[in-house]
């Protein structure tokens, strides 16, 4: 694999000083391109906010958390079990197992019997679960290219208007940290992602409003697709 891997990566190089420019997922991958081809630009994976339903009524949601997206043993799903087992915490789950024999194993966990699956949703459904927690999770684990990356996920739970648990990965821990805006965990300790959450989702409706409505100014401001959109075009049409 490695003999392969660094194949591809001369043959990727070679072609990249040809191309008139080069549109990477992250700002890590454009740093890497750059020392190639210096026409090359990050377009960041943000939401579109108009598609985020900001929903600031707490009044009728529990202790419960939600995680939407695909589910893979990477992305944190048997921590979240474990750290809820035992408790009282609602995990509402949203999207596809992969590979499909990871439902099984999941569904035999002890935690499963506080587990809302919902399956596959679409916008409106999303929506709607996002409506009815205290807080988004985006635990992944510490992969060379999760370390680096910008989540979508965490953006969509910031923008509608949810604290944040996630990895304590530098990138991750300085966006919540420097918004106010949600909690970092240890996301292969499910105890400490257990205790976090307890005493996240325990504190005042006043505090997780705060944390909510900050998450959402964050993306008004920065992180949502116009930004991104708006570098799209001009680089079209300026850089090639």
């Amino acid at each position: 694999r490695n003999t392969v891997s660094k194949i591809v990566e001369n043959y990727e190089n070679k072609i990249s000083k040809k191309l008139n420019g080069i549109i990477t997922a992250t700002p890590h991958i454009r740093e890497r391109f750059l020392k190639i081809n210096k026409t090359t630009i990050d377009i960041n994976n943000f939401p579109i906010i108009d598609e985020i339903e900001f929903n600031s009524n707490w009044e009728n949601r529990t202790n419960s958390i939600a995680y939407i997206g695909g589910i893979f043993k990477t992305r944190g799903i048997i921590e979240s079990l474990d750290a809820i087992e035992n408790t009282k915490i609602k995990l509402i789950l949203g999207g596809f197992f992969s590979p499909p024999e990871l439902e099984a194993e999941c569904k035999s966990h002890p935690a499963w019997s506080n587990v809302d699956y919902r399956g596959y949703l679409n916008r409106q459904q999303v929506n709607q679960a996002l409506s009815e927690v205290k807080a988004g999770m985006v635990i992944l684990e510490a992969t060379p290219s999760y370390i680096v990356s910008l989540p979508v996920k965490m953006f969509e739970y910031m923008a509608a208007g949810l604290p944040v648990v996630a990895s304590d990965f530098p990138l991750w821990k300085s966006i919540i940290e420097e918004n106010n805006c949600g909690i970092c965990v240890d996301q292969t300790n499910p105890e400490e992602i257990r205790e976090k959450i307890l005493q996240l989702i325990s504190s005042t409706d006043e505090k997780l409003i705060e944390m909510g409505k900050n998450g959402r100014k964050a993306v008004e401001v920065k992180y949502n697709w116009q930004t991104q959109e708006e570098k799209l075009i001009n680089f079209y049409t300026n850089s090639i």
